[in-house]
């Protein structure tokens, strides 16, 4: 069984790759042989999070038991820090998360 942590490192400016994450990530958490998928907002990617349509995205893969995340320290540099805290998606500090992610097993996938 593989565990696997998809951050999302793109943001508006490439909807390809952000598409490409978060449909990665939907159908990795589908498959039987994949035990756990988490999912990090990082970089330019947390400003996804103040579109709804994104939230939406985020609450879906929430519900489904993906862990997701989104990266505190990004949110203050563009200075949405407040909006995000008001959303479903939990901000935090996420270095140490990711460290222990891949200390569990899980495999890095980047887009």
């Amino acid at each position: 069984m593989s565990r696997i942590l998809v951050l999302l490192n793109a943001g508006k400016e490439d909807p390809t790759r952000v598409r490409s994450a978060l449909g990665f990530a939907s159908v990795a958490s589908s498959l039987p042989d994949v035990e756990k998928v988490a999912l990090i907002f990082f970089g330019d990617a947390v400003e996804l999070l103040t579109d709804p349509d994104y939230v939406e995205t985020a609450q879906k893969f929430i519900a489904r038991g993906i862990l997701t995340l989104a990266c505190q320290a990004h949110a203050e540099q563009k200075q949405i820090k407040d909006e995000l805290s008001a959303g479903p998606v939990t901000l935090k500090y996420v270095g140490e998360d990711i460290v222990r992610l891949v200390n569990e097993g899980y495999q890095v996938i980047t887009f």
